[in-house]
């Protein structure tokens, strides 16, 4: 099996190798964070390139560098962030709330388009289409479509509540599109941060799943 997922920033994709840690033959995960950093998307878009060449490497059955034969996997799989960044950055993303998309996002469109046909072109060219079920999904959704409906979080939310429990509290916290995730200095506290994020999980920007609101 192989697997360039793309970012190190999330651990969990590592997770796919298992309690073994073997369980993937060829896991490749290009740095994404100083890319996304960029906000070009000229730069998402040349950081795609690279899983695509990953993904074209290993159906000529190398490694994702291509320096090794290895066999073409069972199952591979990677993710494209050039639309996802279109989608969120400033002035870009949807022009209405009918989803007509502007030139930055046609343009990511139209490039991650590009590149599926490049990767069935390649398992055509090795007699692999016909044998290879291709799923293309998404994964979660950021920010609605009708910019009018946009509303951007508090960053500093968060940090505050947190640290308003107890001073310098909050180690770090790694914060990706609509999720966080964060670090302690004490985990006797857990359960106070827990309830005083409940309680102001109504606020702006601030939200989380439960029976009353779903859709957060």
């Amino acid at each position: 099996m192989g697997a360039p997922p793309g970012r190190i920033k999330h651990p969990a994709y590592e997770f796919l190798n298992g309690p073994s840690g073997n369980g993937l033959d060829d896991l490749f995960t290009a740095e994404i964070r100083l890319t996304t950093m960029a906000r070009r998307i000229s730069k998402t878009e040349a950081y795609d390139d690279s899983k695509v060449d990953a993904i074209l490497n290993e159906i000529n059955g190398k490694d994702h560098r291509g320096s090794q034969r290895v066999g073409v996997p069972e199952v591979f799989g990677m993710n494209f962030q050039a639309i996802s960044v279109a989608q969120k950055m400033k002035g870009l993303g949807y022009l209405d709330g009918e989803g007509t998309p502007s030139a930055g996002l046609l343009d990511a469109l139209d490039y991650t388009d590009r590149s599926v046909g490049k990767i069935a072109a390649r398992l055509k060219e090795k007699r692999l289409l016909e044998s290879t079920l291709i799923v293309l999904t998404a994964k979660h959704g950021d920010a609605p479509i009708d910019p009018l409906r946009f509303r951007a979080a508090d960053l500093n939310l968060i940090p505050t509540v947190v640290n308003s429990i107890e001073s310098g509290l909050l180690l770090n916290a790694e914060r990706d599109g609509s999720i966080a995730m964060l670090w302690l200095k004490d985990h006797t506290c857990t359960a106070d941060v827990v309830k005083a994020l409940e309680a102001g999980r109504r606020k702006p920007g601030f939200s989380r799943s439960s029976p009353e609101n779903p859709s957060n």
